[in-house]
């Protein structure tokens, strides 16, 4: 009876590592045929990448980056496959072992195929950080382009050189606020009527030096330019403030989540510890395409609030409530200026619609501008008529000097440079 326990005791504890053994073997060999797998659909991949269905850059050196992981792996496994044919058995702890590792392998490699087609989020990809309170804001110290012009943002986060906050004996300073217009996103900084007013300022100014501060940022509305002066404009200690009013300002914000919609900000999303990881960065997007507003509620906000909506159903409520709230943030500009006893002005941009010789008047919201600027006692320089006047003279339409409808061109920033130099001096503020 013993000498049988103990026969079968033997018996079980050498088939155990025969069992270990050969689930050991299965997966590796269903691991070899894995990766052998993998290398073939990234091959026809590259190969598709030849016939014209193009991979970015990035996504071309991480495919060959995934392509030499898994040649590696399947080398290994392979070898290991002989290894274990040449050898009677396996110890129990190496076949546990190997067994436990392959599902963390599959998972490794399914994390890097992850990797090829979704980026990861450098902290120098974007123009744009979050910020707490205006939700974003220009990126200190980037340097990129955009729309084909390269842009520059100093220390404070502004476009432009960088303007010490203390002033300089007899410096007079212009701050501008405003969004992408202001910003100069597909102009050259020196073409930016935001400079080109400091360089006529100076050439007839009577004496001192002029500077300017930028405190634009793309995508900005009234709410935001009353926070960036708040926070920042008005340490530049400035003499004049310019708000640059566009009709975007109006229903651009409505998009927000704070205005009802379901977008945070316009900045990417800021690195994570885990960018090393593509099924991270695949969970991030796929989750903001999943719980994020979709394309048709995008579109839908946007068409209501357009500009174009602006000006043809001017007597909307949607249209009219936008309007109130944009006042209300307008006149706490106006008070915070007053507060600081800085002179403000406000220059209007129209839309290319609007500058065509041959169209429909369609000044209805400048016209309420108008009225706002009345009521707050505040100077405001309309350039629909000065656009209109110029096109008509010069035979041009509108998208003659706003090619994407919204920003202005060279020229159209030459034009309003001139416009808006001659509006201070003739306000007295420049001379």
């Amino acid at each position: 009876m013993t000498n049988a326990l103990c026969t079968k005791s033997s018996e079980d504890a050498s088939e155990q590592p025969r069992s270990t053994s050969r689930g050991l073997h299965a997966c590796l060999a269903v691991s070899l045929g894995y990766a052998l797998l993998v290398l073939a659909g990234l091959l026809l991949r590259v190969e598709i990448h030849r016939w014209g269905l193009l991979l970015a850059p990035w996504q071309v050196d991480a495919l060959w980056f995934v392509m030499a992981c898994h040649v590696g792996a399947a080398v290994v496994f392979a070898a290991l496959l002989l290894a274990i044919r040449r050898r009677s058995s396996v110890p129990a702890k190496w076949g546990r072992w190997g067994l436990a590792a392959m599902p963390l392998l599959w998972l490794v490699s399914v994390d890097l195929i992850a990797s090829i087609g979704y980026r990861p989020t450098s902290p120098h990809m974007g123009m744009l950080k979050a910020h707490p309170v205006r939700f974003w804001e220009s990126r200190p110290g980037w340097v990129g382009r955009r729309n084909g012009v390269t842009c520059r943002i100093n220390a404070h986060g502004l476009r432009g050189p960088l303007v010490p906050f203390k002033k300089e004996p007899g410096e007079r300073r212009i701050l501008f606020l405003g969004d992408s217009i202001t910003f100069g996103l597909s102009t050259k900084e020196e073409d930016c009527f935001v400079w080109r007013v400091r360089d006529l300022a100076r050439a007839r100014a009577a004496g001192g030096s002029i500077s300017v501060v930028n405190c634009s940022v793309t995508g900005y509305s009234p709410w935001q330019e009353y926070a960036i002066l708040k926070d920042l404009g008005l340490s530049f200690h400035p003499d004049i403030i310019v708000q640059v009013f566009c009709l975007n300002d109006i229903g651009q914000k409505f998009n927000l989540v704070n205005y009802g919609g379901k977008t945070k900000h316009l900045a990417p999303p800021e690195p994570s510890a885990l960018e090393w990881s593509g099924l991270y960065r695949m969970s991030r997007t796929l989750a903001f395409q999943w719980f994020g507003p979709t394309r048709a509620e995008l579109k839908a906000r946007n068409d209501a609030y357009c500009p174009d909506t602006l000006i043809d159903q001017p007597n909307a409520p949607h249209i009219r409530e936008a309007w109130r709230l944009t006042r209300e943030s307008m006149h706490r500009i106006t008070s915070l200026a007053r507060q600081h006893e800085v002179p403000l002005a406000i220059v209007s941009f129209p839309i290319a619609r609007q500058v065509d010789p041959t169209a429909p008047d369609s000044s209805t919201p400048q016209q309420w501008l108008a009225e706002f600027a009345r009521e707050e006692k505040v100077p405001v320089l309309d350039l629909l008529p000065i656009y209109r006047k110029f096109a008509r003279e010069k035979g041009m339409t509108g998208q003659d000097l706003f090619p994407d409808k919204t920003h202005p061109n060279q020229l159209a920033h030459r034009i309003a440079a001139d416009a808006i130099v001659e509006f201070l001096r003739e306000l007295g503020w420049i001379e």
